[in-house]
């Protein structure tokens, strides 16, 4: 069409000259066919044909411009929703900043000209920084501090953490010290008390998955070593393979038999149970087993990624949470598998869950970021069973002492420690309405770690049943054979769970400072025992030296009624190693108390017993004195029997109690007399007197 159009034109041109140029020569032949067309010579579709010609030229114009208005608009529009400001755009990077200021120093032509004179500068600064941190900490350099947050004497890593902490930094400034902090700097932040949750990183985004979270659970509990493990270990995950007869089908190597998971769903109270439940139940007993590589396969399979699946897609669950936090503390006992923890965004995830109500997540978590904690050296690793209770941030003055609390049959580290059920109580209503709002589950920690400020608090976890037809697992009796010898019988012995809690408490460092033990009916024996395996193992003598107060309630030091009723109907109720253990005529007690009376006198060490005076319900309308005062009473130390029964004999009415008074007054003599005696030594030359 533009052809023509131009044609025309030409035509129109040459016409117009010639006609001026012989005005003489006028012949209607002699025009040009153009012409002839425009003035109606032609057929009437050669008309319509300019005319469409001429419409079409309009139309592509009006598009044109139609196209560029639009392109206009789009870039006026990011043009207005760009950053202007270059340091705007640095601010919201997400990359980790290289260099902290831009700005070129002006050369020291001196020291340029003088290598030597360069190098004493460089020493002097780093001298001066040494020994004067707190003049470092006053900057507002992000980089100075982290620089010295890396450093490797103590007092001046803890202070420039401190500073990071205290300071007020802005949105971007967080997100550079976030990028920019190295492991051990990160670790530290999640453990300082009052850090910004600005200054830890987002979680990672997970790749997008092929499989369901079930499908990749069976992969990879089926995939982890099947030797060196326990049978419970076994049980847990053939339980969690059979769900739905799946893995029958499949014919995995995992099929020991079995009977579904019946008893398995009774273990939480969750109501609508999963499988990812029942898997994450078989992964916590794969990340005890104590064998090396078990927990690096583990990772190795993927096993981090997956966690973290399951978090976002069940994390607001409570139960969940307690599984997640108790895998990640068994691997993180494993140092090799520390980077792989924080990569996956685990840190952040325990810094949110320090903040709970539930003291048994909150006990799982501490436990978990104190064995990430690379300068927890000091303090330990805290394996399966023990937990931090306080304190659960770093500090900077070194702790005293330790408390170590140890529950008795049918407890917990989780529910035995908290204050008396106000249902129980025989208190007036206006004082249960206010002891209501002030309610703790766990007296340790929210009282006893302000009242004692400066000492480590741990609480022993357990398995413990009054009957063998409760037990979680049917293979429990032999839960520890893989550590003890092939010809020990009664693996869940007081003997042999004292071993194991001795070798776990060596490791969390218990020994090296004075140690205070409190103990609930059978945890009381539990600590006898462990003083007495300490006494016989030379690598465990410092813990023998350094114990300063021990403290009952209710222990059965002669036996328990309970197990004489156990005994008279011991093939219905079937009654566990541990009940059997306390029969009022057992010879291994009564050794067992003679020793226990020669070491306090021995060792001069003090002692205080709390003895029950009412009766406790069983159920079916039957109700005893379980630990009669004569059981209860050591005979060694202090003894006072209280009006309350063998459960709430641990857990007072509220912080003005008699019993937690007397509890916090026996703590703080004790450890001043420990101090007493140490100073005595030094000035006398002497030692403390072993038995």
């Amino acid at each position: 069409m533009l052809r023509i159009i131009g044609l025309i034109c030409r035509q129109r041109i040459i016409h117009n000259g010639f006609i001026n140029k012989y005005p003489h020569i006028n012949s209607w032949n002699r025009r040009p066919l153009s012409l002839k067309i425009l003035h109606g010579y032609g057929t009437l579709s050669a008309k319509l044909l300019l005319k469409l010609g001429a419409g079409a030229v309009v139309t592509m114009i009006g598009m044109s411009g139609l196209f560029l208005w639009v392109e206009i608009n789009e870039i006026d529009k990011r043009f207005r929703n760009m950053t202007t400001n270059v340091f705007e755009l640095e601010k919201d990077s997400p990359y980790i900043y290289v260099s902290g200021d831009k700005k070129k120093k002006p050369k020291d032509k001196k020291a340029s000209s003088f290598p030597m004179l360069k190098r004493l500068k460089r020493k002097v600064k780093k001298v001066i920084g040494e020994w004067t941190p707190w003049l470092q900490t006053e900057s507002n350099d992000p980089w100075m501090l982290l620089n010295d947050a890396q450093s490797e004497d103590w007092s001046t890593h803890m202070t420039a953490l401190k500073a990071l902490v205290d300071h007020q930094w802005d949105d971007y400034q967080c997100r550079y010290i976030a990028q920019a902090s190295d492991q051990r700097t990160y670790l530290g932040l999640a453990r300082m008390s009052g850090t910004d949750f600005r200054l830890f990183r987002k979680l990672p985004r997970l790749p997008l998955a092929k499989k369901c979270i079930e499908d990749q659970f069976r992969i990879l509990l089926s995939s982890l070593p099947k030797t060196g493990i326990d049978k419970c270990v076994k049980h847990f995950t053939s339980r969690a393979l059979n769900e739905g007869n799946i893995d029958e089908e499949r014919g995995g190597l995992w099929c020991f038999g079995g009977t579904g998971l019946e008893f398995t769903k009774s273990l939480s109270p969750v109501p609508d149970e999963t499988v990812e439940l029942f898997c994450l139940e078989a992964l916590v007993q794969h990340s005890i087993v104590h064998h090396p590589d078990n927990c690096k396969e583990i990772v190795d399979l993927k096993g981090i990624q997956l966690l973290q699946r399951v978090y976002h897609v069940h994390g607001k669950s409570i139960v969940f949470r307690r599984l997640l936090a108790w895998i990640i503390g068994n691997l993180a006992i494993h140092k090799e598998l520390h980077k792989d923890i924080i990569q996956g965004g685990w840190v952040t995830i325990l810094r949110s869950w320090l903040f709970t109500k539930d003291v048994a997540l909150y006990m799982h978590t501490t436990r978990a970021l104190a064995n990430l904690d690379q300068d927890n050296d000091h303090y330990g690793v805290y394996e399966d069973g023990i937990y931090l209770v306080h304190p659960p941030y770093r500090k900077m003055e070194p702790m005293f002492a330790d408390v170590i609390f140890i529950h008795g049959l049918m407890g917990g580290p989780f529910k035995t420690w908290r204050q008396q059920d106000l249902r129980t109580g025989d208190k007036p209503l206006v004082i249960d309405e206010k002891i209501r709002e002030t309610y703790t589950f766990c007296w340790p920690k929210d009282w006893l770690a302000k009242d004692c400020a400066n000492t480590r608090i741990l609480s022993i976890s357990y398995d413990t049943d009054l009957s063998q037809w409760s037990s979680k697992c049917p293979f429990d009796i032999e839960k520890y054979c893989f550590m003890c010898l092939a010809s020990d019988l009664n693996q869940r012995s007081r003997t042999k769970r004292s071993l194991i809690l001795l070798e776990k408490l060596k490791k969390a460092g218990v020994g090296s400072r004075p140690t205070i033990w409190i103990g609930h009916s059978m945890g009381g024996l539990l600590i006898k025992e462990i003083l007495r395996h300490a006494e016989s193992y030379s690598e465990y003598s410092n813990m023998l030296q350094n114990t300063v107060g021990i403290l009952f309630y209710s222990t059965p030091h002669k036996g328990s009624s309970l197990a004489k009723y156990s005994s008279q109907a011991k093939y219905l109720l079937y009654p566990s190693i541990e009940v059997q253990e306390l029969n009022e005529e057992s010879e291994q007690l009564k050794d067992l108390h003679k020793w226990f009376q020669q070491y306090v006198i021995d060792f001069n060490v003090p002692c205080l017993s709390f003895g029950e005076t009412e009766k406790t319900p069983l159920g079916l309308n039957m109700s005893i004195v379980i630990v009669p005062p004569e059981s209860s009473d050591p005979g060694v130390g202090e003894y006072h029997a209280i009006k309350a029964n063998h459960l709430n004999i641990c857990k007072p009415w509220d912080k003005e109690s008699e019993i937690y008074n007397m509890t916090v007054k026996f703590i703080r003599k004790c450890l001043l007399k420990h101090m007493v005696d140490d100073i005595q030594s030094l000035l006398l030359g002497g030692t403390k007197k072993a038995s």
